[in-house]
């Protein structure tokens, strides 16, 4: 949440005077996990999930000074650390306490790993098409409250 979170909100605070002055725009880079969480990615989603929120919120309360607030909402990208998923799930699955991981057991946390990673190598997008979504966020004369750019798995 530090990062993830705390730190968006206090940058933005701390540019707030000159984006308003300019009537410039705040673009927030969140995440499909914003949405939809992941097993083991709780923090991660509940931060970008918060991101969400304050950027609605935001978006409503800078309409009087026309700065527009926007939304990149990142699905799964073919990134190496997006590809590295399942391998962080594992390893994080392996440190926890042996009554913690009995929970789930080995082998439905192994078949898990390995469907999701599959999945996730066959759908993840072109990291260009966030790209491409950050540009149009930044650049567009009018733009959308939210890019979503890759596809919902």
């Amino acid at each position: 949440m530090a990062v993830n979170f705390h730190m968006t909100v206090a940058l933005t605070y701390a540019f707030l005077p000159r984006l308003v002055e300019a009537r410039g725009r705040v673009v927030n880079v969140t995440s499909v996990c914003g949405i939809v969480a992941l097993p083991a990615n709780a923090a991660y989603s509940a931060a970008k999930a918060a991101v969400e929120a304050y950027s609605d919120a935001l978006r409503i309360e800078m309409l009087p000074w026309g700065v527009n607030v926007v939304v990149v909402q990142p699905a799964l990208m073919r990134t190496p650390v997006g590809l590295r998923f399942f391998d962080r799930y594992l390893f994080n699955y392996r440190a926890a306490e042996v009554q913690r991981r009995s929970l789930y057991g080995d082998a439905w946390t192994f078949l898990h790993a390995r469907n999701g990673a599959e999945r996730l190598a066959a759908e993840a997008a072109d990291p260009q098409q966030t790209v491409d979504a950050l540009m149009l966020a930044l650049v567009e004369p009018r733009p959308s409250a939210r890019y979503r750019p890759g596809q919902l798995v």
